[in-house]
């Protein structure tokens, strides 16, 4: 009986670990596209301020 009772426990749990690992998900690919905007903004900034630096250096 008592086994019995912590294998539906275990099942419960599974379950609920599924909608934590299914929301995570959800939320790790919200994160994933701000990260990436984020990232595409910064190497856009990186580009522009290496593409400035060098053509200042050349006009040295």
């Amino acid at each position: 009986m008592n086994i019995k009772s912590t294998k539906i426990k275990l099942s419960k749990s599974q379950v609920e670990a599924f909608f934590l690992f299914k929301q995570l998900a959800t939320t790790r690919r919200l994160v994933c596209n701000i990260c990436l905007k984020t990232c595409k903004f910064i190497v856009v900034i990186c580009t522009f301020s290496i593409k400035f630096t060098t053509t200042f250096e050349e006009n040295k």
